[in-house]
């Protein structure tokens, strides 16, 4: 940026403003102070290509500090149109002034050569977009029109951009909180598994207990010849009762097959010789391991031979009884 002199240097340039003399030492400090930025805004407006950043600070601290009342103006708009010694329109003076509010002095600097109303244009970018579009298109060779819609596509670029980040900043927010949960998932289950897994030691541990206790007490138990024949007699009383109620069931059964037997009714007789059949079949078979259940090889040859002979016996008559029906 060219060099700018201090505001004080140019004082003395001007000895009255609005019939008010400069060097009257009678102005207040804030008349003295209007009269030096003003003196500047002169001075940079001669020069505004060269001193654009200066000249818009100082318009900036004109209206922000309403030095303009000092010099006799009512309005900012009124002072920049109406002053005389330099003016333009109050839009023209907001532009410089947005200028220098947006961009830094370097960027300004770098790129005055664009004009003050491609700059003002480019406002509606930020420093770090506008740089970028600067470097990346000859924008003093377009028209305004052009660079305006260029603008508009950098800002619908911008916004697409900004809603994609946006959209990611939320997927990794909700995936973080998804991953929290479920950290927090196996969290509390791990605790419960711990729970559950310490609460079934305990009772494993009680339960070893209860069997060591359980040894001792059976190993030390001997029991007395009273409650031996105790044991014994009601041994013996279940095993006779349990006897008698299969005797019984099978009395009441054979009490029924004889009368089905006795029956007229073929197929009664039919159906209680089907029974008898089917208990004689069961009745062998489970004589037949009996036997071979036995150990003892001479015991057990005694009840084959006897159950064969019994066997014999039965087909002879069985074959007595065929020999009527075959004449």
């Amino acid at each position: 940026m060219p060099e700018v002199h201090d505001i004080t240097e140019y004082t003395e340039e001007q000895t009255t403003i609005q019939g008010i003399p400069v060097t009257d030492t009678a102005l207040t400090p804030q008349m003295r102070e209007a009269v030096k930025i003003h003196e500047a805004i002169i001075h940079h407006a001669a020069e505004a290509v060269t001193h654009l950043y200066e000249m818009g600070r100082q318009l900036k601290a004109m209206r922000d500090g309403k030095y303009y009342i000092h010099l006799g103006y009512e309005s900012f708009g009124q002072y920049v149109e109406e002053n005389g010694d330099y003016s333009f329109k109050e839009r023209q003076a907001y532009k410089y002034i947005k200028i220098v509010e947006t961009y830094s002095d370097k960027f300004i600097a770098e790129n005055q050569g664009l004009g003050i109303e491609r700059l003002e244009m480019l406002t509606a970018l930020g420093e770090r977009d506008a740089a970028e579009l600067v470097e990346s298109t000859d924008l003093a060779g377009m028209t305004t029109a052009d660079v305006k819609q260029l603008i508009k596509e950098k800002q619908g670029l911008g916004e697409q951009l900004s809603l994609l980040e946006s959209e990611l900043d939320n997927s990794e927010a909700e995936y973080k909180s998804e991953i929290a949960d479920a950290k927090k998932a196996a969290e509390d289950l791990k605790k419960k598994l711990d729970a559950e897994k310490k609460k079934l030691q305990e009772q494993k541990k009680a339960h070893d207990s209860e069997i060591v206790l359980l040894k001792e007490q059976l190993a030390n138990a001997k029991p007395t010849d009273e409650q031996i024949e105790k044991i014994k007699s009601e041994a013996a009383a279940q095993v006779k009762a349990e006897y008698e109620s299969k005797i019984k069931l099978a009395e009441d059964k054979m009490a029924v097959l004889e009368k089905k037997m006795q029956s007229k009714n073929e197929n009664e007789s039919r159906a209680a010789l089907k029974v008898y059949f089917e208990e004689t079949q069961k009745n062998v078979s489970a004589f037949i391991e009996k036997i071979r259940s036995l150990e003892d090889k001479t015991e057990r040859d005694k009840y084959t031979s006897g159950a064969v002979k019994w066997l014999e016996k039965i087909v002879e008559q069985l074959k007595e009884e065929v020999k009527p029906c075959q004449k």
